[in-house]
């Protein structure tokens, strides 16, 4: 699990590295607008935040936060609550004690490796075109500008789709240096050159040396750029790599000449022709350019904006660029700039995919993939668009030295599943009903910290054949019977019927958010137990790893293989917590953990143990409630099986 969020933070970093100029140093900005630092300060007595920065860990918590409406201030923002929009406000509640002081305390680490979710500045959820959820922290407020780094070139995008719209561009397979004849002949003189298209900008494939990833790169975006006299000129002059169209490479140089391209066809300042076109017709009236570059003015991009502001632009794309009846920016236009035009390796989820200027995404959450595309900008701005949920979220922060992952990795976690889950999901008591069959196991509506939890974690066979799932081999699985049981010793057990084909990690993160409900909640964690057979238990491995909590028990039921044991060795993950392991010594398809215990072992494992049962079933051992590791499995969780 911390591998995959690993390899999501170093795309990130990646792919926000750069802000919207060439230039490596900006003067203060000259407009008037909203107070903006790169280190937020106090704000004045006047402003004070919407939420006090401290835990809300309590189920009571959450009950307030689900009727918590964010602040109208007249502004034209429909406004309403998380409740109202079907948001499950359990798990935003643990998402805000996971910003504010980790998830179960400053000392232990989320799945980034951090002790709490750092520098996040700002989190607003619109939902069916209301705003339902608004936060600041670290003396941001809403009356706060904010610094929106590269989100500026998904701006470019929107500009370049008006002037089209408007008749100053005809369309994107326009060659880009003839409307330069002044730098004519170029000091490159590539006839690839000349073959550059708007599109190639847009889409990052211009084929000219210009990387802002790649450390040997002139434009590498930790070096400081040379002041240049001329900009447009300086870029144009860059040697060629490759083939325009061709090939990605991230190039922020290319968004500059984009601007310099708006000002010189539509003949106006780039901030006047944005506001004529975009803000003044969204009423976003406080946005701040940097004036700071040389040769052409005001081409550099935005330095801040408010984060309600930023939320206007994510639900004019939303609408397809339709604004309260007048249509901004064709629908033709959005439709094209937020298709896929290029692949990419960098991750499976997150950003898979190129626009004209925008990330794409598609992410496995709850059985369902959700498409998005976003606009992403160094420190951790982001405004990500979720069309089939009818939803944008928009984030702001100052990780500009560190993890600027973490707004993905919080949708991923926290938004989306509170945003899928809740309106499908029954709010079952704390103890169900033994005649209800597996509906009445789901996650409790009522938490009681006095109580045992008990996670069960079925075999593969449920998820390819359903229920009943029956084996040639080893017979039926009596999954009902197996959940009364574990019941009837005074657990509250929550399992359920995994989706056929279900990812293990994405699996082990949706057990790891109903844990962690249950920890906000004051649940001790020595009280909670997964239990994982089979496939389960391969799930059950990775939810200990993330956790990292070396009080909770886990049961390992016919898991261990040479697969897995190789798997987790390979990924550097160990086993955390207290765990059990029972196989049957003729199971033809699982075995000993003593090497994954061997392996965890000075990483953080509790107590651990191995029971080797002679039933003689071999993998059937699994399929019915036998004593033979029923009582067991009952001991370790209660913690009086424990060495």
């Amino acid at each position: 699990m911390r591998a995959r969020y690993v390899a999501l933070i170093f795309f990130i970093l990646l792919l926000a590295g750069c802000s919207s100029g060439v230039t490596a140093t900006s003067p203060a900005p000259t407009a008037t607008g909203p107070v903006f630092t790169n280190t937020p300060v106090p704000p004045p007595a006047t402003m004070t935040a919407t939420f006090t920065p401290q835990p809300t860990p309590t189920p009571d918590a959450a009950a307030s936060l689900d009727d918590k409406i964010p602040e109208q201030i007249g502004d034209g923002w429909e406004v309403a609550s998380l409740a109202d929009a079907g948001i499950d406000a359990s798990r935003m509640s643990a998402m805000l004690n996971a910003i504010y002081r980790g998830e179960r305390g400053e000392s232990l680490t989320l799945p980034s490796g951090k002790p709490k979710y750092q520098n996040i500045d700002g989190i607003l959820i619109v939902k069916d075109g209301r705003l339902v959820f608004e936060e600041y922290f670290n003396h941001f407020t809403l009356h706060s500008g904010h610094d929106i780094a590269s989100v500026t070139k998904s701006i470019t995008s929107l500009l370049i789709g008006a002037a089209i719209d408007q008749g100053y561009l005809k369309r994107v397979d326009e060659k880009v240096v003839p409307y330069f004849p002044e730098y004519l002949p170029l000091s490159d003189a590539d006839e690839r050159k000349e073959n550059i298209t708007i599109e190639d900008l847009l889409t990052m494939r211009t084929g000219m040396e210009c990387d802002d990833w790649d450390p040997n790169s002139r434009t590498y975006y930790l070096n400081n750029q040379p002041s240049q006299a001329d900009d447009i000129n300086y870029i144009l002059g860059f040697p060629m790599e490759t083939t325009p169209g061709s090939s990605f490479a991230y190039c922020t140089s290319g968004t500059t000449v984009l601007n310099a391209l708006l000002i010189k066809t539509t003949g106006m300042e780039l901030p006047e022709f944005a506001k004529q076109s975009l803000f003044e017709p969204l009423g976003a009236k406080s946005v701040v350019w940097d004036t700071s570059s040389g040769g052409w003015e005001h081409i550099d991009g935005i330095l801040a904006m408010y984060p309600r502001e930023m939320a206007r632009l994510g639900l004019l794309i939303l609408q397809n660029g339709e604004w309260q009846g007048e249509q901004l920016i064709s629908q033709a236009w959005v439709e094209q700039s937020t298709r896929e035009h290029v692949a990419l390796a960098f991750n499976d989820t997150w950003g898979k995919g190129y626009g004209y200027l925008w990330w794409l995404s598609d992410v496995h959450i709850a059985g369902e993939t959700v498409h998005s595309f976003a606009a992403s900008g160094h420190g951790g701005q982001v405004i990500a668009v979720f069309p089939d949920l009818n939803m944008v979220v928009v984030f702001t922060g100052s990780n500009y030295d560190n993890d600027e992952g973490q707004p993905f990795e919080i949708m991923e976690r926290f938004i989306l599943p509170a945003v899928l889950t809740h309106s499908n999901q029954p709010a079952p008591t704390s103890t169900p009903a033994t005649t209800a069959g597996t509906s009445a196991y789901g996650f409790p509506g009522t938490i009681d910290p006095a109580k045992r939890y008990l996670f069960y974690l079925h075999g593969k066979i449920i998820e390819d054949q359903g229920l009943p799932a029956v084996s040639d081999v080893y017979g039926e699985y009596e999954y009902d019977a197996i959940l009364e049981r574990l019941q009837s010793q005074g657990f509250v057990v929550i399992s359920e019927q995994r989706p056929k084909n279900s990812d293990v990690e994405i699996y082990a993160r949706k057990t790891v958010e109903q844990i962690n409900l249950l920890l906000a909640a004051n649940v001790p964690p020595d009280q909670i137990t997964v239990v994982g057979a089979s496939k389960g238990a391969y799930i059950a491995a990775f939810v200990s790893n993330t956790l990292e909590n070396s009080q909770m028990n886990f049961v390992l039921l016919g898991g261990c293989n040479s697969e897995m044991t190789g798997m987790l060795k390979q990924g550097q993950m160990y086993l955390y917590g207290n765990i059990l392991a029972i196989y049957d010594s003729v199971d033809e398809l699982a075995g000993s953990c003593q090497e994954m215990f061997s392996f965890s072992t000075g990483e953080g494992i509790g107590q651990y143990d191995e029971i080797v049962l002679n039933v003689g079933t071999g993998h059937g051992l699994l399929y019915k409630p036998l004593d033979e590791w029923i009582i067991p499995t009952v001991e370790w969780a209660r913690g009086e099986g424990q060495p």
